[in-house]
């Protein structure tokens, strides 16, 4: 046999061995195959939501920067007129009278702040329950996705919001309502002494005032009233 005719029979016998193959890989390139297109499609499920969105957010930029400018306003504006509004109810006569027509000023004290402390801390820990739930619920509806087609998500995420909404719209009343109690009953308990500790803090405060501000203001004025007397004297 010459050389050329043995190297083309063994070229012919490597592809004769490449092209045997055997059921087991092609099973097994299929399933690598049909887990890569699984996948694929999950991704794609869940980014075309989110391209969506963020196609909208980008059209929508210039009005969604107005209503954030608008709303920035309008709570910066409540936040201003806030401390205004709050002396007016504070100073108001009728609020008053009730305080004093109080039999039990320390159980009024407990309730109005106890209420004012459930509001606060119990909106405050809705939304922090909203965000925490809704994540956990979001990564837990993620692990079964593949199976359900990604309807598992959006299912996770309400499911998780609803809890912690609950769960913590109960703990921060919960806690609210006790830590405003409680300040509230000491405060109304000490009234006497805070207001008198308030009156001795606020006349030392202007005593230093009127030390350092406008006892020397006052010198430097005098002084240049009587130069400038002076000057016109002796003019």
């Amino acid at each position: 046999v010459s050389p050329q005719e043995a190297a083309r029979l063994r070229r012919g016998g490597a592809m004769s061995a490449a092209a045997v193959v055997t059921p087991e890989a092609t099973a097994i390139d299929m399933d690598a195959v049909e887990g890569r297109t699984i996948l694929n499609t999950f991704l794609q499920e869940i980014a075309e939501p989110v391209k969506k969105l963020a196609i909208t957010a980008w059209v929508a930029r210039g009005r969604l920067a107005r209503d954030a400018r608008a709303y920035t306003v309008l709570l910066m504006s409540v936040v201003c007129s806030m401390p205004g509004r709050m002396g007016k109810v504070v100073n108001n006569e009728r609020l008053r009278e009730a305080f004093l027509e109080e039999e039990d000023p320390m159980a009024l004290a407990a309730v109005v702040c106890g209420g004012s402390g459930a509001i606060t801390l119990g909106a405050f820990g809705a939304i922090v329950g909203i965000v925490v739930g809704g994540g956990a619920g979001l990564v837990c509806g993620a692990i079964p996705a593949i199976f359900t087609f990604g309807l598992s998500l959006p299912v996770g995420a309400a499911v998780g919001g609803a809890v912690g909404l609950v769960s913590g719209a109960a703990a921060g009343g919960g806690a609210g309502a006790a830590a405003g109690a409680t300040s509230g009953m000491t405060a109304m308990y000490w009234r006497e002494e805070i207001r008198c500790t308030a009156l001795l803090v606020a006349s030392r405060i202007y005593d230093a005032y009127d030390l350092v501000v406008v006892r020397p203001v006052a010198a430097v004025r005098q002084t240049g009233r009587r130069v400038s007397e002076t000057v016109h004297s002796s003019a």
